[in-house]
């Protein structure tokens, strides 16, 4: 454009700004820049302070930052922006400065309590210059910061630390920037102490790790949303893995799986209840297969920001500063609106008009069945191209911003990617050339997978007593052995005919989910002369997925599966922890070993139940 496209100076001015921001947002992308106090500005994309480490998390958030820009994934989609929030990394450095010049090794390493670490942290001082570059970082940011870990040990391929440090949001809103930055600077000191409570040191003991040896790195990031109210949050947040060990129907393990919520990821990360769906298979979607389950399996609170509560000091509970509302209360925004379905109760139906009113439930249906927003598409993406340039399976936080202007592209925001094929869960496990005297339980039908070592209960239903008719009593029977291993805190593996969960007692055991939650493992094992098609957990799927319960079909009088009950029956009974006419409970000396290797899925999913050791 001339100069003569212009009617006055100021528009032109204005021009060459916004050209001028582009360009040096350009230049940001796909980089780690030096963070520098005069020149950090709304174009800042990612920087480091300090010459240290980034630490495992932000490592990842780099990786992202580059495989987007040269992957051509940031403008792919059309009124679509994909990227990293502004992100700040203090490294590993200002760590040892911090703890150095307070003279904190010695007491963090020593037997005290989680609060009074966390007292003394705060007590002490973040480096003079630090202080300096948080003015300019909270001046120009002035959006609520999520404060996050990213240590040296965590997201290792080898024994990954995900989860254990704590993670501080800040309201960043006050017109006093001495306020932002002691919230900032609150938060940071939190994060450092963290380090040293008794569940990161009883973490890093029995994955042989040092914790004299960590070093913390601290991710300060913009959070995704928008304020509604004294509210701040997102309009959907999710966590999307490249490996789903669950599928159902023509779901595949590696087309992988996500779950999506309204509001702060706090509700996925913590395994409330979330909205499941392959990103292959968007419109296939269990939760939403029938009314009735819409009701019982969808979000009904989400996770917002207080902006007017009073945010320092921090505090133990991560939570101190956040609110958990009723979804309702976000219903009356739009863009949150269209997020949910209504139930109609004359017709028993849920309607997808978000302008009706009625009870609420967060469906996302407008953007999985309708396709108001590519979500699917770019989570499919993400993951297929993080697994590639990380070579193992991934998994991937994201949030995203939909109530925007209607010239504005709406946001999805990437907030960290890890590696999860060294986890426990997603180890490799060797179920073949299994010896046949050494299974209680073999099958090729399952849900799940994975390594069980440290079950030494069996809950079991007699298969020569089993009579329909009593199904009722045996779900009571049931219930009550569960509590008692819950107040025991000991897991067990399950076993019984027919469907458990079923409300039709002439199909299986009529349980909720509450009366068997303790189980790691549950087998549904069809007998002779009650075969019922296996349920494949669908009675309590999400519980199920959310807890990574193994779920287990075998048909034996088909021959579909082993089942030796006659090694059950045969215990002593020292062995015996209860027994009546229809259900027997015991108590093993060594664990039994159930193996679970879902990398194929569905029916090709072989697993078995190992007896215990003599």
């Amino acid at each position: 454009r001339t100069i003569d496209d212009f009617d006055e100076i100021e528009s032109a001015r204005r021009y060459l700004v916004d050209i001028i921001k582009d360009y040096r947002l350009h230049l940001g992308r796909g980089v780690v820049g030096d963070f520098d106090k005069g020149t950090f500005d709304e174009s800042s994309v990612f920087h480091r302070i300090g010459n240290g480490s980034l630490g495992g998390k932000a490592r990842g958030i780099a990786l992202i930052n580059t495989f987007l820009k040269y992957r051509r994934l940031m403008f792919k989609y059309p009124g679509v922006t994909v990227q990293i929030p502004k992100t700040v990394v203090l490294t590993t450095d200002i760590f040892e400065r911090f703890m150095e010049s307070n003279d904190l090794y010695e007491f963090a390493l020593e037997d005290h309590r989680d609060e009074s670490i966390l007292a003394r942290f705060l007590e002490a001082e973040l480096p003079a210059d630090i202080e300096e570059d948080m003015v300019a970082l909270v001046t120009v940011i002035d959006r609520p910061l999520a404060v996050r870990s990213s240590s040296s040990l965590e997201d290792s391929c080898v024994q990954p630390f995900a989860g254990v440090y704590s993670t501080y949001f800040t309201p960043n809103v006050s017109p006093e920037v001495a306020v932002r930055l002691r919230q900032l600077s609150m938060a940071i000191k939190g994060v450092y102490a963290s380090t040293y409570f008794r569940h990161a040191k009883s973490y890093a003991a029995a994955t042989e790790s040092l914790i004299e040896e960590e070093k913390m790195a601290v991710i300060v990031q913009e959070v995704t949303g928008k304020p509604y109210g004294e509210l701040y949050y997102p309009n959907v947040s999710g966590v999307a893995r490249s490996l789903n060990f669950y599928p159902v129907e023509q779901e595949r393990p590696e087309e992988g799986i996500a779950n999506l919520a309204l509001g702060l990821g706090k509700t996925v990360v913590e395994g409330h209840t979330t909205l499941r769906f392959s990103p292959a298979h968007p419109k296939k979607l269990f939760q939403l297969s029938d009314p009735k389950l819409t009701l019982r399996s969808t979000q009904r609170k989400f996770y917002a920001i207080d902006l007017v509560a009073d945010s320092t000091p921090v505090r133990l509970d991560e939570a101190y500063n956040l609110r958990h509302l009723d979804v309702a209360e976000a219903a009356p925004h739009r863009a949150n609106g269209r997020l949910m379905s209504t139930f109609d109760v004359q017709n028993q139906a849920f309607s997808d008009d978000p302008d009706i009113a009625g009870l609420k439930r967060v469906t996302f249906a407008s953007i999985l069945v309708y396709d108001a927003f590519p979500l699917a598409a770019i989570v499919g993406d993400l993951l297929e191209i993080g697994s590639r340039e990380m070579n193992m399976p991934v998994e991937i936080e994201f949030a995203c911003d939909l109530d925007v202007p209607n010239d504005s592209p709406r946001s999805f925001k990437v907030l960290q990617i890890r590696p999860i094929v060294d986890s426990q869960e997603f180890a490799a496990v060797a179920v073949d050339d299994i010896d046949a005297d050494r299974a209680l339980i073999s099958a090729t039908t399952a849900l799940g997978h994975g390594l069980y070592r440290d079950l030494q209960d069996v809950v079991f239903l007699k298969p020569d007593a089993f009579d329909r008719a009593a199904t009722p009593e045996i779900a009571e029977t049931v219930a009550a052995l569960n509590r008692s291993l819950v107040a025991a805190g000991r897991r067990y593996i399950l076993i019984g005919p027919g469907r458990w969960g079923s409300s039709d007692p002439w199909l299986g055991v009529p349980v909720k989910w509450g009366d068997i939650s303790h189980a790691s493992v549950i087998v549904e094992a069809s007998l002779d002369r009650f075969r019922v098609d296996g349920s494949q957990g669908s009675h309590f799927f999400q519980n199920i997925t959310a807890r990574r319960v193994a779920y287990i079909t075998i048909n034996p009088a088909l021959g579909d599966g082993l089942y030796d009950v006659d090694y059950l029956n045969g215990q002593p009974p020292e062995c015996v922890e209860y027994d009546d006419a229809f259900v027997r409970h015991l108590r093993f000396a060594t664990p039994l070993v159930v193996k679970i290797d879902g990398r194929r899925g569905g029916s090709k999913t072989k697993a078995v139940v190992l007896k215990p050791d003599d």
